[in-house]
């Protein structure tokens, strides 16, 4: 067994998950697992016999720590027919997913205030069958209602730099430096959806001029200059700031490679998205929902995530739905709604 904790049996353990092999950040290796208090109180050597109220026999099988999912919609309140805490918490379940951090959109009301935090609160709490902490919103007019949202136990901050198509207002640089300023008191994070909102209006406002309304013009209206504009505004305003920034659904590894090197000073993590090049090449807007574009993101953005650029590796599924070359959920501008 390779070198680990090792506590004695003595120590009373409530639960013992036995004869797997147990895989850690040094390998994976055979261990019995001994839980207490709802906690992994030691690994120990699988020759020892547990000393245990409950003991799970994992003979044949990979013993897994739980996964944290830092970006999850769940819609609830208000939009459980998209998906709810109890189907969308099962799925995560079944997948290894142990605890799930909720993003403030696509409930209604969205969780930009103390009011709104309680309410999903109250709506998740009987529903989540795993651990889960949520996120707040800044937006246009809540600055003043982080406060509130700090106290109620957000454990993050999330912001749209772009237009939504919901009820989730984007936050404009004045909002950012404000909302920034706050969260950076209290040493939390805030996420950013970095895309410039005035390049994406103009190239739409073409795009729509031309008639297009086509899967493929959702892409063509974002290029990468959307991302990378964004991303360099939101880096000066985090670091002006000192404010922890996390760059969601990242897409452009350009931008990857900016936020490395400001990382050193103040930023505090990178969320690769999934795009699949295949895919995305054929589908265009099939591909990915929201963020820009670019030519060949998949060999990139890995290259990135193997470098260490990005401290947060993590796939989101989300999509629009669409028939044929036409979207069938779309915003009053004609194009995909965006999550």
């Amino acid at each position: 067994m390779p070198e680990a904790k090792r506590y004695c049996w003595a120590v009373k353990t409530e639960t013992a998950i036995a004869g797997g092999l147990v895989a850690t950040d040094t390998g994976a290796f055979p261990a019995t697992v001994a839980i207490a208090g709802g906690r992994v109180v030691g690994l120990v050597d699988p020759a020892e016999r547990p000393d245990a109220r409950e003991v799970i026999d994992a003979k044949d099988r990979l013993v897994l720590p739980g996964c944290i999912d830092p970006h999850v919609h769940f819609n609830e309140p208000g939009r459980t027919h998209w998906e709810g805490f109890e189907t969308g918490s099962m799925s995560a379940a079944a997948g290894g997913v142990t605890t799930v951090i909720e993003m403030p959109l696509n409930a209604n009301p969205p969780t930009i205030d103390a009011g709104a935090f309680a309410l999903k609160v109250d709506a998740v709490r009987p529903r989540a069958v795993v651990d889960y902490a949520l996120w707040g919103g800044l937006v246009t007019d809540n600055v003043e209602a982080l406060e509130g949202l700090h106290r109620a136990g957000a454990m993050g901050y999330k912001a749209f730099m772009i237009d939504t198509g919901t009820e989730f207002a984007r936050a404009d640089d004045g909002v950012l430096w404000d909302g920034m300023a706050r969260i950076a008191r209290w040493d939390a994070v805030l996420g950013v959806h970095a895309e410039s909102n005035d390049i994406a209006i103009q190239l739409r406002a073409r795009l729509g001029g031309a008639g297009r309304r086509d899967v493929r013009a959702w892409a063509e209206s974002r290029p990468p200059e959307v991302e990378l504009e964004a991303i360099q505004r939101a880096l000066f305003l985090a670091g002006a700031s000192r404010c922890r920034l996390h760059v969601v659904h990242l897409s452009t590894p350009e931008g990857g490679t900016r936020i490395a090197v400001a990382r050193k000073d103040y930023i505090e993590a990178v969320r690769v998205y999934n795009t699949e090049l295949k895919t995305f090449m054929k589908l265009a807007a099939y591909a990915q929902c929201a963020n820009s574009k670019y030519a060949d993101p998949k060999k990139d953005l890995r290259r990135n995530a193997i470098l260490g650029f990005c401290s947060i590796k993590q796939i989101q599924r989300k999509s629009c739905l669409a028939r044929g070359d036409q979207f069938i959920a779309t915003t009053q501008d004609g194009f995909c709604d965006r999550r």
